[in-house]
């Protein structure tokens, strides 16, 4: 059987030869062979193939140890013709790992061809090794030839397109989170279009394009960076003039060699676009990563937007909780300027208002009393008067308006005033009070009413006769004694005219003392809300029975404070107490 030369099978039907691109580079096969001649007819072979417009660039190799230097100096090798037998019988099987295992290069293609099939059995090497072809010498034709080859450099491009692809993609998510992170609208853009050429892994300028929402307006370069860019070449026309193409006022998507522009969402403007001009033609299989960065762009933007939205709009309520605070701060110390002229005036009318009560009992005989009025604020509605009718007769009076402040002390100061001038000249006490009612009722603008109670103490006989008008009934106190008045009842003051009120009298015993109140003593409350009330008020009068009216007055309101235990005052405290003898 005759033995076939490499000229025998090596065939000259070479494909026509394709325009080769003058800006990319090689396609770079490594042959490895010890024989010379698989060398000259490989070249013979595929020396002027052109695929996808690139041309190949052939490496030679004469042994694995060779191929192997060549391969660490070349990472971007494509595809690898290599002979299994060369230094040694298994010397191409022994470079397939450590192509594989330590240089770790999956995308190589190898094409394992040999002279010597029973030195490799085809089944055995296939399986036991990461190779892609495999080839007996014998039977590779120069067309055998050129399809493995081309369909090695296509799987190859497949490859590395996916590789590139994957790079790209994991260079989106990278860029993506760091945006995600930004939160100024200006460096979100420059980090934006910063990363566009390293995303695509080519040279070139990325701007953002946008048209201002605005009759008239001129496309504005938002921001750009790349070579264009940092040479000063930033107006829009001039930028896609030089990559030979045109926009439209619809920012339609455009697609060049070297040219890509994207519509693309900006918020504040009516349009706008991303747009890579690059150096060198880009690569078809980088054009759907524009499309993919583009839309997180989009959500980028817009999120960025609305942060800057929240922000100015949290800026805008801290100033206005600023200018807020500022006008309270104004109003409050106006009110606190006001407060404290109303205090100062309230401190000026609770001087002038106890300035009217009695500061003195008149002395008739042995006779003697004493009152207080404490009120639950600055001035209050209480009153009391002693006042002396003739060289006997003593009239004493407890009265208690409705209300609190201002306007109930005004009213205590009428009140009074109508009540002793009508006293000094009425015959008895129930037509003093029934006589002060109708005065009363003529001067109350406001409809307010008072409770009273009215007496008069005959010094000589020792006679107190008294009157009560919505009153409590004031307390008679013995030796040990404190019981309540037999009632004289009538209708509380300044309600209505022309009423009549009942009139009592009471004989007292020397040392006697007679007590009159208002209900701010039976109704001071304590932390549980009880009333102090008639049982401890007789209760608390009696043990002071013995004392002179200065000592009971005193008492007694220690009593109420001591019930009260620090509960706040609720109401005008008013007590007088006048004492029959000695």
């Amino acid at each position: 059987m005759s033995v076939e030369t490499d000229d025998d099978y090596i065939i000259e039907d070479v494909p026509e030869a394709m325009p080769a691109h003058p800006h990319r580079p090689h396609w770079i096969i490594l042959v490895v062979d010890d024989d010379e001649g698989v060398h000259s007819i490989t070249r013979v072979v595929l020396g002027d193939v052109r695929y996808q417009g690139r041309p190949i660039k052939l490496l030679s190799a004469y042994s694995a140890a060779e191929a192997e230097r060549v391969l660490w100096a070349n990472p971007d090798i494509s595809v690898v013709l290599l002979d299994v037998v060369m230094e040694a019988d298994d010397a191409g099987l022994k470079l397939v790992h450590i192509i594989r295992q330590s240089m770790g290069n999956r995308k190589l293609r190898i094409i394992l061809r040999t002279g010597q099939p029973g030195q490799a059995p085809e089944r055995d090497v296939i399986l036991g090794y990461d190779i892609n072809d495999y080839k007996s010498k014998t039977e590779l034709t120069a067309q055998k030839l050129f399809t493995a080859t081309i369909a090695a450099l296509r799987s190859y491009s497949d490859i590395v397109a996916l590789d590139q692809t994957r790079r790209g993609l994991e260079r989106i998510i990278a860029a993506t989170t760091a945006l995600s992170l930004e939160q100024d609208a200006a460096r979100f853009n420059l980090l934006a279009v910063s990363r566009l050429p390293d995303i695509l892994g080519i040279a070139g300028t990325a701007l953002l394009y946008a048209m201002p929402d605005r009759p008239g307006a001129e496309i504005q370069v938002i921001v750009a960076e790349g070579p264009l860019a940092r040479r000063g070449v930033t107006d829009p026309t001039a930028l896609l003039g030089q990559a030979g193409a045109s926009i439209d006022r619809n920012w339609s998507p455009i697609d060049g060699q070297k040219l890509l522009l994207r519509p693309l969402e900006i918020p504040n403007y009516r349009a706008g676009a991303l747009v890579v001009i690059a150096e060198d033609e880009i690569p078809a299989d980088r054009v759907g990563l524009v499309d993919i960065y583009a839309s997180s762009l989009a959500v980028g933007l817009r999120n960025v937007s609305l942060q800057e939205s929240l922000r100015a709009y949290q800026a805008s309520l801290e100033q206005q909780v600023l200018d807020r605070t500022a006008d309270l701060t104004r109003v409050n110390d106006g009110l606190k300027a006001a407060n404290a002229r109303i205090n100062a005036d309230l401190e000026v009318a609770k001087v002038l208002q106890q300035s009217i009560l009695p500061s003195r009992f008149p002395q008739i005989g042995s006779s003697r009393g004493h009152a207080v009025m404490r009120a639950a604020h600055e001035i209050g509605g209480d009153f009391f008067d002693v006042f002396q009718l003739d060289a006997k007769r003593i009239g004493v009076v407890v009265g208690d308006v409705c209300g609190k402040g201002v306007a109930a002390a005004l009213f205590m100061v009428i009140a009074r005033t109508i009540i002793r001038n009508v006293a000094l000249e009425a015959p008895s006490v129930r037509a003093c009070i029934a006589r002060a009612n109708d005065l009363i009722l003529e001067q109350n603008p406001l409809d307010l009413y008072l409770t009273v109670v009215y007496g008069i103490l005959d010094t000589d006989s020792g006679v107190f006769s008294y009157t009560v008008g919505g009153h409590d009934t004031p307390v008679r106190l013995s030796s040990t004694v404190a019981e309540p008045l037999p009632r004289a009842g009538g209708m509380l003051v300044g309600l209505i005219g022309g009423v009549a009120f009942e009139e009592n009298a009471v004989q007292l015993q020397p040392g006697d003392s007679i007590v009159l109140f208002t209900d701010g003593v039976t109704e001071a409350f304590d932390m549980e809300s009880e009333a102090f009330g008639e049982e401890r008020l007789l209760g608390a009068l009696a043990s002071l029975s013995h004392h002179d009216p200065e000592r009971i007055v005193a008492g007694l309101i220690d009593a109420v404070d001591r019930h009260a235990a620090g509960q706040q005052q609720s109401d005008d405290i008013t007590c007088l107490v006048v004492r029959y003898g000695s």
